[in-house]
């Protein structure tokens, strides 16, 4: 459920993109890297330790966040989804369109607000 409900974020980062283009507003779906935050805190101490070999400092997550949303040389990108500072190629299959589309129509439904 976490995968699908990330990956509906991604899809609507670019839906809106494409509303908004044209409009002088940028949107982007951005994974800032993998953090060492306070969301390991129930795993034992061993494991935290290992992990945190591979994890880069929160702080490191938040310049990813105001580079994207502030730099001059980023500002012409929109509907892409960044992986730490590096923009990935978004696909997805004609099935997963499919359900997008469900799911956006539901939320319309849901809330009265049309995307």
């Amino acid at each position: 459920a976490y995968a699908n409900a990330k990956r509906a974020c991604v899809m609507d980062t670019v839906a809106l993109a494409e509303k908004t283009r044209g409009k002088g507003v940028t949107v982007n779906a951005l994974h800032p890297g993998l953090l060492a935050t306070s969301v390991f805190r129930d795993y034992p101490a061993f494991l935290v330790k290992f992990l945190n070999l591979f994890l880069e400092h929160p702080k490191k997550g938040g310049e990813r966040i105001v580079h994207l949303a502030l730099s001059d040389d980023v500002k012409d990108l929109t509907g892409t989804y960044v992986y730490r500072e590096e923009p990935r190629k978004i696909e997805w299959t004609e099935e997963e369109s499919l359900r997008f589309e469900k799911l956006q129509r539901f939320a319309e439904e849901l809330t009265g607000v049309a995307p």
